[in-house]
């Protein structure tokens, strides 16, 4: 029984193992306070393992939508990528922000399941000699690219900010570190789109490390 959307599922032995033809580029751009990575990639999938719901089976499992055996389809495809920018404002001060897509659908057009949206994080930071602070801003946008089959429904974007920061202590070969920071700083009710029943996420949130090196 899978909780996730529901469905019992039965095993099929007899399956054609998935192939996989797959292509990628990735360049790179590089200056003494730049460094700049773009990555794309596309993959198709031949033979590939999905679910299909079969009616006249009956459930095992008291409350399921139904049951769902595990079958090959002709083929699905995933494209996507993945930016990246690093930049040394001076030599305290860096930036770094990352962009991630991914796009999967199957051979009749239906969207894969468990695929994220558009994400972007992007941290400041600040450093100078045994200090550290940092802050982190984690975005997503709305995906409504979704398997209602699978049991997925559309989910809200949203914007996160944290602020983390480390002091480090050097003496005798050892160290001691004292890391504090502060997660989800406004306090933003939110989830993911991988996040199973659209629990959400922890609220504001302090934490504290204490770590001796030796």
């Amino acid at each position: 029984f899978n909780r996730y959307d529901g469905y019992d599922y039965i095993g099929q032995p007899d399956l054609v193992p998935e192939k996989n033809w797959s292509t990628d580029l990735t360049l790179n751009y590089f200056t003494n306070r730049v460094q700049v990575t773009a990555t794309g990639f596309y993959n198709y999938l031949s033979d590939y393992i999905f679910s299909s719901i079969h009616p006249e089976l009956s459930v095992m499992t008291p409350g399921a939508h139904g049951v769902k055996i595990y079958e090959n389809i002709p083929s699905a495809t995933m494209v996507g990528g993945e930016v990246s920018v690093l930049t040394n404002f001076s030599k305290n001060f860096q930036f770094i922000t990352a962009a991630k897509y991914t796009h999967g659908r199957d051979f009749e057009g239906t969207p894969l399941p468990l695929i994220p949206p558009l994400t972007i994080n992007t941290t400041l930071r600040y450093s100078v000699k045994h200090f550290n602070v940092q802050f982190e801003n984690e975005s997503a946008s709305l995906q409504k690219n979704i398997n209602a089959a699978f049991g997925e429904d559309k989910t809200a974007g949203y914007s996160i900010f944290n602020l983390r920061s480390g002091y480090k202590i050097n003496w005798n070969k050892k160290q001691l570190l004292v890391n504090a920071g502060i997660e989800n700083l406004l306090d933003k009710k939110y989830h993911t789109h991988l996040d199973w029943g659209n629990l959400p996420r922890p609220g504001r949130n302090i934490n504290v490390t204490i770590e001796f090196v030796f």
